[in-house]
């Protein structure tokens, strides 16, 4: 089926993760990792109130005394993170229309609605499963040049790039520049979980600041040669569950990353051809 025909509430994801503003980032963080979500909806009572992920965590999650009341970390609410109002598209709304609305908001995923009731959620994860059959070059959707970091910089440091780069995925490099890893959000997001177990415990938020982009990097990240096409990039972020794919050439030099925002803008492209 031509993808231009499709609806959010037949693409959208039906299992969804969901958790009240009141719970605790701390145990938000354990039920992210238990269902192996990137994810949840928040809500209060029967009403949907906010979306909290995982780049919500990195960005917001304040590595200090809160100045929320002075609160410490470990008994901060979601509510503190969450991103409100949420965005909703109805479920018989096109996928080309809510990857449009993605780039335009720069949002990663839309809650389906049907006579008021959240019954999906539509993500970028869910725009990649529709490109798994692109014959479109890779090189073509690429961005470039690439964000990389080096493996021995702090996850502080990482952690900063990511935020002010607006980016998921940094491509890790050795001392030849050569590609040794990947670091993404969700990389991350570990890190920051552990943090918050150490303060849970009584420690110090100093010992983040001595961990390297080597330690929590995920090693051999995906790549593809520069040739392939877009589709098989997308198979490849499904399967290894991984935000971004980076293109090399025949001697292994990064030539680009390919990431799900990548994959978000080739959809929405086809649809302001379509309209």
């Amino acid at each position: 089926m031509d993808v231009g025909f499709l609806t959010v509430g037949e693409a959208g994801t039906k299992k969804v993760l969901k958790l009240s503003k009141n719970d605790s980032i701390y145990n938000a963080l354990k039920e992210l990792r238990k269902h192996k979500t990137d994810r949840a909806l928040i809500y209060e009572g029967r009403e949907l109130v906010g979306i909290v992920t995982k780049k919500d965590v990195v960005r917001k999650i304040p590595l200090s005394k809160s100045k929320f009341r002075r609160l410490p970390v470990t008994q901060l609410h979601l509510s503190s993170i969450m991103t409100s109002p949420v965005l909703t598209l109805q479920h018989d709304a096109s996928v080309l229309k809510a990857a449009r609305i993605m780039l335009e908001k720069n949002i990663s995923s839309i809650p389906v609605t049907e006579e008021a009731e959240v019954t999906a959620l539509f993500t970028k994860w869910d725009i990649a499963k529709l490109l798994v059959k692109s014959e479109l070059p890779a090189r073509s959707i690429a961005t470039y040049p690439v964000k990389t970091i080096n493996k021995f910089s702090s996850i502080i440091h990482a952690r900063r790039l990511i935020i002010d780069e607006g980016i998921s995925t940094l491509p890790v490099v050795d001392e030849n520049n050569n590609l040794v890893g990947v670091l993404t959000i969700d990389e991350l997001t570990d890190a920051l979980a552990d943090l918050i177990n150490i303060l849970a415990e009584g420690g110090s938020k100093e010992s983040l600041r001595h961990v390297s982009v080597s330690e929590v990097m995920r090693p051999l990240a995906p790549s593809v040669c520069s040739d392939e096409v877009a589709g098989r990039v997308a198979t490849l972020m499904l399967s290894e569950d991984v935000r971004g794919v980076v293109l090399v050439d025949e001697v292994g030099r990064i030539n680009g990353i390919v990431t799900l925002t990548d994959l978000t803008r080739l959809l929405a492209e086809k649809a302001s051809l379509s309209t």
